[in-house]
């Protein structure tokens, strides 16, 4: 009697079981994290960037000599005309800056806001100096560069 009342309620749950239940459509499940609309983004122009060719025209009273180079990572090239150049920049009020790299691309801060772009220069030449002051500018290339050169050069940029 026992298994036939067990087997009944199999039955009855079974049966239970296999009833029809009516299906409710809701649709797709919403997104975790839904789709952010992205906007066109506009990129301000720059106006802190000075390029080779607007220098002369630009409006600064900024005296500066970069020393710029491709090939000497370890900063052991040009020793004495580096140290000539620094003395007089340090005897004249001048910034000095010395900037090394890799590739054809680079910017050189001239003041807290302002970037000077040495790109032109990098890909014309692989070593040299660039001088800035109001309204001129002068690249000497490393193949030109010598101690007697350098110090007549910069007295000749700086003190005209």
């Amino acid at each position: 009697m026992f298994q036939k009342s067990i087997v009944f309620v199999f039955a009855l749950v079974f049966l239970a079981a296999c009833v029809e239940k009516s299906v409710e459509v809701t649709g797709p499940p919403e997104p975790a994290n839904p789709p952010v609309v992205v906007e066109d983004i506009e990129v301000p122009q720059q106006t802190n960037v000075v390029t080779p060719e607007f220098w002369e025209a630009f409006d600064t009273d900024i005296q500066a000599v970069y020393f710029y180079s491709k090939i000497d990572s370890l900063q052991i090239h040009l020793p004495l005309e580096k140290e000539l150049a620094k003395s007089f920049c340090e005897e004249n009020g001048i910034s000095y800056h010395e900037y090394y790299t890799n590739d054809n691309m680079g910017l050189v801060q001239l003041d807290d806001t302002l970037f000077f772009d040495l790109t032109d220069h990098l890909i014309s030449n692989e070593e040299g100096f660039l001088f800035l002051k109001h309204g001129k500018m002068q690249d000497v290339a490393d193949k030109s560069v010598n101690e007697s050169f350098m110090d007549s050069s910069l007295t000749a940029f700086f003190k005209n």
